[in-house]
């Protein structure tokens, strides 16, 4: 793996932590309006596409280009594949 890649996943992690410690606080303050908002947050930010060879696409109208359906084909924007 190249060092970028790691630095990456490294940044993503922590970042990935950081708002699971905001949800956690949201919820204790809010209750239920709170797990409901941090719920619907994790759906938003963790919507991707994995292709086959494990690379994931972030499900954005900038990053998907065309759906072809019949074929099994996405047309991805350069510099979205994580």
């Amino acid at each position: 793996m190249r060092a970028g890649a790691v630095i990456a996943n490294a940044v993503a992690l922590v970042f990935c932590t950081a708002v699971c410690a905001v949800f956690v606080l949201i919820v204790g303050r809010l209750g239920f309006a709170g797990a409901l908002v941090a719920g619907l947050v994790t759906l938003l930010i963790s919507y991707n596409v994995e292709l086959e060879d494990g690379m994931l696409v972030p499900l954005v109208d900038d990053a998907i280009r065309e759906v072809d359906l019949a074929t099994g084909r996405i047309v991805v924007a350069r510099g979205f594949l994580l």
